[in-house]
């Protein structure tokens, strides 16, 4: 049974949620693409995590609000140009921006909400980590890009390693943010290191995880994949329990390095670990018995 205060602190973690939600909203108003592309959902893992690190580190609600709303503005444009570059027109169950508004708009729309990523994050009321939160915003858009760049036009994979390395630029730094800023806001530095080490070898095993299920459409499209990647030099068998010994390592390694942050700040990231362990289970077990 959930003790008084467990219960008090997930009603907040909740009230901070919507004041999240009601916060993006106000940043996009009167933008009809940017306002419609949000309103078409999404997890809001990045932002949840984000909220959850803020105030287990005893951040006020307005900054929990303020780093998390950064973020997820962030990482919406990314999904913004990314449809673009893929040439996605569904994302979510309805027309992606560029599909509805045409690639000029959502070019536009996406550096719209970068813009209003930066913006959101200079309303902390942390003054004296503005600079360091900034400019840890600024690297992770710039790894995030280049990371992209590679993911464009690498057509073929030539090692293990180059195959993390672009994975780990693409999606680490969008998916490590939410524990650095918390982290940087509340004076907690030091830590810093761990959260990027381990949210970008969640990332990475993330990916192969995907990797598992899309490796046919990825072959037929020559988009990077660990899987197929080892098939180029193994066996079937071999290639898989290579692959899935990979994202199981990555993950392991993740579920004892989130442990090592503050006052269970990487609470959010931890359960999605343990979850996609249990996921990678399942995945070979439904394989061993085809």
């Amino acid at each position: 049974m959930n003790s008084p205060l467990r219960l008090s602190l997930a009603d907040k973690t909740k009230s901070v949620q919507r004041q999240c939600e009601r916060f993006l909203n106000t940043q996009v108003a009167g933008h009809q693409p940017a306002d419609y592309h949000l309103k078409t959902g999404g997890s809001r893992t990045r932002m949840n995590i984000c909220i959850d690190a803020s105030l287990s580190l005893g951040l006020s609600d307005s900054d929990a609000v303020r780093l998390s709303a950064s973020i997820e503005l962030m990482h919406n444009a990314s999904l913004v140009h990314d449809d673009i570059q893929d040439h996605d027109p569904m994302r979510r169950g309805m027309e992606t921006v560029w599909s509805k508004f045409g690639h000029n708009v959502a070019i536009c729309t996406g550096d719209y909400l970068i813009t209003k990523a930066f913006g959101s994050l200079a309303s902390v009321s942390c003054s004296g980590a503005l600079p360091l939160l900034l400019e840890e915003m600024q690297q992770a858009v710039s790894e995030t890009i280049y990371g992209q760049l590679e993911d464009l036009i690498t057509k073929e994979v030539k090692s293990a390693k180059q195959y993390e390395q672009i994975a780990a630029k693409k999606a680490g730094p969008l998916l490590y943010l939410p524990l650095v800023l918390p982290l940087v806001a509340s004076n907690e530095t030091v830590s810093v290191s761990i959260a990027k080490r381990s949210a970008t070898n969640f990332a990475v095993a993330y990916q192969i995880l995907d990797d598992l299920s899309d490796s046919v459409d990825d072959g037929s499209k020559s988009r990077p994949n660990l899987l197929n990647f080892y098939k180029q030099h193994n066996d079937p068998s071999t290639a898989y329990k290579l692959t899935v010994q990979r994202a199981r390592y990555l993950l392991k390694s993740c579920e004892r390095d989130f442990g090592k942050l503050p006052n269970d700040c990487a609470a959010g990231f931890l359960n999605k670990t343990v979850y996609l362990l249990g996921e990678l289970e399942r995945h070979t077990h439904e394989s061993s018995n085809q």
